[in-house]
């Protein structure tokens, strides 16, 4: 499908082939992402270029992986603060089944616990930035379908043809 569709738009069939691979080789789930090119391959006009379409695939691809990043440094982040919260629980628990003082760390925990709620909102705020710069990203990509879509509909009347 890749192939045939890379045809219509008179990609060379190595051309079509590298193109596929550069993809793929980017995205983890690779039938999807065949299936996305596919569409896409479809919905482009003869003037986008291999470079144009490697440009914005490598774009959108390098935002969703820092994206990915930061989440995953955030979520490290958070389970080593519960680890820590988890560990003097347990030994106020400790320290109370022995009838000893409880230490009091309520200070030490409450101003984790802040830190953690700044940090969690400051996340979801990232989250729904990405969200409407996904979003912003999608309006273009349909704004630019339309626009190919408007511009192959009109007749070239150089060469006489509707």
């Amino acid at each position: 499908e890749f192939y045939e569709a890379s045809l219509m738009l008179g990609l060379k069939p190595e051309g079509a082939a590298a193109a596929l691979d550069f993809l793929t080789d980017r995205e983890g789930t690779v039938e999807s992402y065949k299936a996305r090119c596919i569409e896409e391959l479809f919905t482009l006009a003869d003037g986008v270029t291999r470079a144009e379409l490697y440009g914005s695939a490598g774009r959108v691809l390098g935002h969703l992986r820092r994206t990915l990043k930061v989440q995953r440094e955030d979520t490290e982040d958070l389970r080593h603060q519960v680890s820590v919260l988890a560990g003097l629980l347990q030994q106020n628990i400790q320290a109370a089944a022995k009838g000893e003082k409880v230490r009091v760390r309520n200070q030490e925990w409450f101003q984790e616990r802040e830190q953690l709620k700044q940090k969690n909102e400051r996340l979801a705020a990232d989250l729904i930035n990405v969200k409407r710069q996904m979003q912003a990203a999608k309006v273009e990509a349909a704004a630019a379908r339309s626009a190919i879509g408007q511009s192959v509909k009109q007749p070239n009347l150089q060469s006489g043809i509707y």
